[in-house]
């Protein structure tokens, strides 16, 4: 069940890039995928990229591991639990700081 929930959490529908998508997982070389991939995009009129819709930005991932160099200080940070998702650890991003 595609299109619904965690796949498509802001019911992006745009029946033209649905097309190029739909074209792309039926071509039968890469070259002719690649082609619909790009389309979908951006066609010069429509896409899913920041020129078109940008339908969602993931900034972050609770689940990933981060590292940053000595001189980033992250300032206070709040306790991160399952809750606080992707979000979390940018509460405070007013806050950080570059040290040399």
């Amino acid at each position: 069940m595609l299109n619904v929930g965690y796949y498509n959490m802001m019911m992006y529908d745009n029946p033209v890039v649905t097309g190029y998508l739909d074209k792309a997982m039926q071509s039968v070389t890469l070259d002719e995928a690649y082609r619909y991939w790009k389309l979908a995009q951006w066609d010069g009129s429509t896409g899913v990229s920041a020129l078109g819709d940008e339908p969602i930005i993931w900034l972050v991932r609770l689940s990933n591991l981060y590292l940053a160099k000595e001189q980033l200080s992250l300032g206070k940070q709040p306790i991160l639990h399952n809750a606080s998702y992707e979000w979390a650890l940018l509460t405070n991003i007013e806050e950080w700081t570059w040290n040399e």
